[in-house]
């Protein structure tokens, strides 16, 4: 506006989370030629020779022909779905007793004299699922020591813990409801039911490394994601009515097509997901495959071993693993872990399963260790949305990958809420939103 000495330009930053940018004027057309970014630090302007330009609103003691403006710095907002699965049903045995006081007990645990056993099937359960929980039997209710297949009629008994008051009066052909120790949320005590009829809500701190709070415009330090400078987001799902509480409720989500329909059928967002408007998705549920909930025993169907359940909790769908695969370095040739040629796609939602995250926690604290895997679930599986791979210490145990990788107590590493270096570096060179 040279009317009155205004010159306007139209600015449009990159969208890559991280970038930096500051922009400097003058009427010289020397002086602005000359201007340079300062290769020490990468953040200040200055002229030959080595004159440094001053920043708007601070005092021009050199008397610069020139000003620039103070830094600015992209940061990417991800928008965050979180839905729940409605409440939880059908965790529980019921049936009636085909036997009582057994007279050749299995081992463990041994002496019928010493811990009452029963018959509760005459076909095999899941092995030792129902170990530390409770049986009521009649209008009694009693505590379980153990659930085991007994060698020598091929019966399914359980052993309560000594012989306590009434047991003596079990009868065959007396109904039965029998609890494993399910207890998500911790509110059961003694009375363990299974969760029954409990709604899915999300733990107090499932979420607590992926805080959106924001003080005097730097987002907080909860923020697992601020090193790759994306800050999340959740009014806008939840303005928008995205966010669901009854999903179906589905005791255990094996992978493949039922866990990729769990997440499909219900990520109302997947429309709005653009290049410019990232958008996350998570689905709070109970157990995984049941092979992986943390339960008991089960045949493992490529050895036919009875193998102990592993303890998954959580997991993310998608074609993350084929178009392009994730990864933990792009295209480096000195990645410590998996290097991508392609960027990778990532994964378009996580299924986090609160039961076996709470099962994990404690069967570590039982070992004397604090794994808090209850705080590092969400973020991990956010972590394999974004392409990310980790998972490496099964194949690696010397080298970890932080919070994408298994707790590393030979590295000090059993708590470590931030992401690799290489994975910052995955995130924030990303265009497209996680798993688009």
């Amino acid at each position: 506006i040279a009317s009155v000495g205004i010159a306007t330009a139209v600015f449009k930053t990159t969208m890559q989370p991280g970038d930096n940018f500051a922009i400097a004027a003058s009427l010289s057309d020397t002086y602005r030629d000359a201007i340079r970014v300062n290769p020490a630090n990468g953040a200040e302007l200055f002229t030959m020779p080595l004159q440094t330009i001053h920043i708007s609103g601070e005092p021009n003691e050199a008397e610069n022909a020139g000003i620039r403006t103070k830094m600015l710095t992209v940061w990417r907002r991800l928008h965050i779905e979180v839905d729940s699965m409605g409440n939880v049903f059908g965790n529980n045995l019921t049936g009636t007793i085909t036997q009582n006081s057994l007279t050749v007990c299995p081992s463990p645990p041994g002496n019928c004299t010493v811990n009452r056993f029963f018959a509760i099937s005459n076909t095999q359960v899941e092995q030792q699922r129902f170990d530390g929980g409770r049986i009521i039997i009649g209008v009694q209710s009693f505590p379980v020591l153990i659930n085991i297949l007994d060698p020598n009629t091929n019966r399914e008994v359980v052993a309560l813990a000594g012989n306590p008051v009434g047991s003596s009066k079990i009868r065959q052909g007396m109904p039965f409801t029998l609890y494993d120790d399910d207890d998500y949320n911790l509110d059961d005590g003694t009375t363990l039911d299974g969760d029954n009829n409990e709604p899915i809500v999300r733990l107090p701190n499932a979420f607590k490394h992926l805080s959106d709070s924001v003080s005097g415009g730097i987002p907080g330090e909860d923020n697992i994601l601020r090193s790759a400078y994306i800050l999340p987001e959740y009014q806008w799902a939840i303005t928008i009515g995205y966010n669901q509480s009854n999903v179906t409720f589905n005791l255990n989500v094996e992978p493949g097509n039922t866990l990729d329909s769990a997440i499909n059928t219900n990520r109302n967002s997947s429309s709005n997901e653009k290049d410019e408007f990232w958008i996350a998705y998570f689905l709070t549920g109970y157990q995984g495959s049941l092979t992986e909930d943390a339960d008991g025993y089960n045949i493992n169907p490529q050895t036919g071993n009875l193998d102990q359940d592993g303890a998954n909790s959580g997991i993310t769908a998608g074609p993350f693993i084929t178009e392009p695969p994730h990864c933990d370095c792009y295209q480096s040739n000195n990645c410590p872990g998996t290097t991508c040629v392609l960027f990778p796609k990532g994964g378009f939602g996580s299924l986090i399963y609160q039961e076996v995250m709470q099962d994990a926690f404690r069967s570590w604290l039982s070992t004397g260790r604090t794994i808090n895997n209850l705080e590092a679930t969400v973020p991990h599986e956010l972590g394999h949305q974004f392409g990310l791979d980790g998972d490496n210490h099964r194949v690696n145990p010397v080298y970890t990958f932080k919070i994408m990788d298994y707790p590393s107590y030979r590295n000090n590493e059993t708590n470590v809420f931030e992401f690799h270096p290489e994975h910052i570096n995955i995130m924030r060179k990303r265009i497209k939103s996680p798993g688009a």
